[in-house]
């Protein structure tokens, strides 16, 4: 069965940015990262995929990404921070990812509930979480270097 490329096209934009954070944060470098990503939707993509626009991403994808990152090279953090050293990155974020990484990630909101809290819209909430993981990673690692 062939695939449609306006499909696949459709599939890498709804979920390009949520892979390509995973393996981010897992790879603390952009351009491993980048290439695990895109080797994660190669692999997906090879094995009859599901490309329904559904809410949650498919497992299998995260997998692949989950695969490809860990073949491709050690995790870059020596340790993790102390709560004290995580206190300070915090306080070094922007206001609305610092909201947004407090209420998920202390208070454990679910974006939905840290939308109606912050007023903006899901996609949003769910921007500024993905950008405050990238920060805080940067942070630690220029700490750790």
């Amino acid at each position: 069965m062939a695939i449609d490329e306006q499909d696949v096209r459709e599939f890498f934009e709804q979920w390009s940015t949520t892979v390509f954070t995973y393996c981010r944060l897992y790879m603390g470098e952009e351009e491993p990262a980048e290439t695990a990503a895109h080797q994660a939707f190669v692999r997906y993509l090879s094995e009859e995929p599901d490309l329904s626009q559904d809410k949650k991403i498919p497992l299998r994808l995260l997998r692949h990404a989950y695969l490809t990152c860990r073949n491709l090279g050690p995790n870059a953090m020596s340790r993790f921070p102390d709560t004290e050293e995580m206190e300070e990155m915090v306080k070094l974020l922007p206001a609305e990812e610092r909201g947004v990484f407090i209420l998920k990630s202390v208070l454990d909101l679910d974006f939905n509930e840290i939308a109606a809290v912050t007023g903006m819209t899901v996609e949003q909430v769910h921007r500024l979480w993905s950008e405050s993981l990238l920060h805080v990673r940067d942070l630690w690692l220029k700490k750790a270097s």
